[in-house]
């Protein structure tokens, strides 16, 4: 089948699915709200942080409002459980809306709670919390500690659902540091338990997720496969948050394929979920993906726009993956604008990024860009110590692509040494597919942040 033929089918595919009304999950909400006025304190605190978890994927706000008001009753009381479970969805909403400092005391003030009272799940869970926040400030040593330690205390527990949950956000991090068959195996385990226990709201997660992996190997049948799985059941559930991260990884895909215009119209459908739902790491995601989209269009004005306004939003999150990936943007801007000593210089910053929070994919997207922007100003010496770098990190069967490329070369005869080395540097880079690689930097995502 060709790629035409595909690229029809998916977008006739995904136009079905975005014409599908999702069923609007407002009743519980409703009744919970109506239980309030005949109930004890006890009751109440319950009450009000089930409303918390049901609206904090829509309507963040009022379920900050609702976890407070619950954190409050409890202190009243000096019920320690009810204490740190509050503080845990407290931390929920703070990590949803990008105050990480503020996310991680509530989270470690509730695991403080929880431990003072030996209280197995709820150590596991914010564990759990915790190791997301990390994963997403970039520090993925410290992540795969505490979900290690959460999926350890699952274990011991036979909390099978729990640990299903940490296998899945520990699969994505590897798929952000580049282990991709490690992440596949996690994921795959992660959504057999879902499955196999029809949770639909776990499976969004997972199937997104399982989407992220394998357009990361451009395996793109699956990868939509996958995101149009999740995003009916998004729909389903009247999940905003996911239906958003679907919206864009859908519209990635698209713009892996070139079909500009179609990405562009789904990821600013994404954004505008995001901005109603007030998803600032969202809102950057969809920023540098618009910000790629427009450096493609040759609209270069347009997309400094776009990566300007996600530097704002990043200097609030202290997102260090997301800030190389701007920087990575900006560079390629400046690169198709023929300033090539500025995009070098933005190249080099997200690497020392990549390289500080062991962003494999990151840091081999980048020596690549650096492999063209040193042949392009016919620095084929620095050129070739980039291709080395690249070929160093880059997978095997890549690496055999571009060794193969050589062979033929050198069978075809050696020319001048300028002129080999920027044949060599041009074919390494066209096999290297930079420009598959830029979008898989952008793709790595966000799916991130799913809780």
């Amino acid at each position: 089948m060709t790629r035409n033929h595909i690229t029809y089918r998916l977008i006739f595919s995904f136009l079905l699915i975005v014409l599908t009304t999702g069923a609007v999950g407002q009743e519980h909400v409703k009744q919970l709200k109506s239980q309030l006025t005949h109930s004890t304190t006890s009751q109440k605190i319950e009450i009000y942080n089930k409303l918390s978890a049901e609206l904090r994927f829509n309507e963040r706000e009022n379920a900050l409002k609702y976890a407070k008001n619950a954190l409050h009753l409890a202190k009243n009381m000096k019920d320690t459980a009810k204490i740190a479970l509050s503080q845990k969805n407290i931390g929920i909403i703070h990590f949803f809306t990008g105050k990480m400092d503020k996310a991680k005391q509530a989270y470690l003030q509730s695991l403080k709670n929880y431990e003072k009272i030996d209280h197995e799940e709820g150590i596991a869970n914010l564990n759990h919390n915790i190791g997301l926040l990390l994963k997403e400030q970039g520090k993925y040593e410290e992540a795969i500690d505490y979900y290690r330690h959460s999926l350890n205390m699952e274990k011991k527990r036979n909390d099978h659902e729990g640990a299903a949950a940490t296998l899945n956000n520990l699969g994505n991090l590897y798929n952000f540091i580049g282990e991709f068959d490690s992440a596949l195996r996690l994921m795959q385990e992660s959504t057999k338990y879902y499955e196999r226990q029809n949770d639909e709201k776990n499976l969004v997660d997972s199937y997104i997720n399982l989407g992220d992996i394998y357009m990361g190997q451009d395996l793109m049948e699956k990868a939509f496969h996958y995101f149009t799985k999740a995003l009916n059941l998004a729909k389903k559930e009247n999940d905003l948050y996911a239906q958003a991260i679907c919206l864009n990884e859908i519209g990635m895909g698209h713009y892996s394929m070139n079909n500009y215009q179609f990405a562009e119209n789904l990821l600013t459908e994404s954004l505008n979920l995001r901005y109603s739902i007030n998803d600032k790491r969202g809102e950057m995601v969809c920023l540098i993906n618009l910000g790629l989209i427009h450096n493609k269009l040759g609209e270069y004005d347009k997309a400094n726009e776009y990566y300007r306004k996600a530097l704002k939003i990043e200097e609030k999150l202290n997102d260090r993956r997301h800030l190389a990936n701007i920087y990575t943007g900006i560079g390629e801007n400046l690169m198709m604008k023929g300033n090539i000593d500025k995009a070098i210089n933005y190249f080099r910053q997200s690497i020392d990024i990549a390289r500080e929070i062991g962003a494999k994919p990151e840091l081999r997207d980048n020596y690549e860009r650096l492999v063209m922007a040193y042949a392009k100003k016919e620095n084929y010496e620095r050129s070739k110590k980039y291709m080395e770098a690249f070929a160093a990190i880059d997978d095997s069967l890549r690496l055999k692509n571009i060794e193969a490329e050589l062979l033929k070369m050198e069978e075809q005869g050696k020319q001048h040494d300028k002129i080999a080395w920027f044949y060599y540097v041009i074919a390494a880079v066209i096999l290297g597919g930079a420009t598959i690689l830029l979008i898989r930097f952008a793709n790595r995502k966000n799916s991130s942040s799913h809780q």
